[in-house]
């Protein structure tokens, strides 16, 4: 009952941080630049909220093991995998647009 309890509580947990970032983006990319920056002060000592995610991780690995039911057991290793997949193929694709983004830049002298 407990690792179930902290498996759906770690993963509601884990959703602050992107849930946040989500529905204040609109808003962000609309502030001039000086106060974008004094808005991102907001952040300072939210690392530690991206400790839920290995946490729920752990969570709903260990509830899928402990899962009596094949169907509860898939649906565990499916919660402990889909939402780490999904950040993973989020984050590649960041990487790729920036590396892109910077193989297309159009340099000029002054910007170097």
């Amino acid at each position: 009952m407990i690792v179930r309890f902290l498996a759906v509580l770690l993963t509601a947990l884990a959703m602050i941080a992107p849930g946040a970032h989500l529905f204040e983006l609109y808003r962000k990319m609309h502030l001039p630049e000086d106060q974008y920056y004094a808005v991102q002060q907001i952040y300072l000592g939210w690392w530690i909220v991206g400790l839920l995610l290995p946490a729920a991780l752990v969570a709903n690995s260990a509830m899928a093991v402990m899962a009596g039911g094949s169907i509860a057991r898939w649906l565990a290793a499916c919660a402990a995998g889909y939402s780490h997949a999904v950040n993973a193929g989020v984050t590649l694709a960041a990487l790729c647009a920036s590396a892109l983004a910077a193989l297309h830049w159009n340099w000029t002298s002054a910007e170097l």
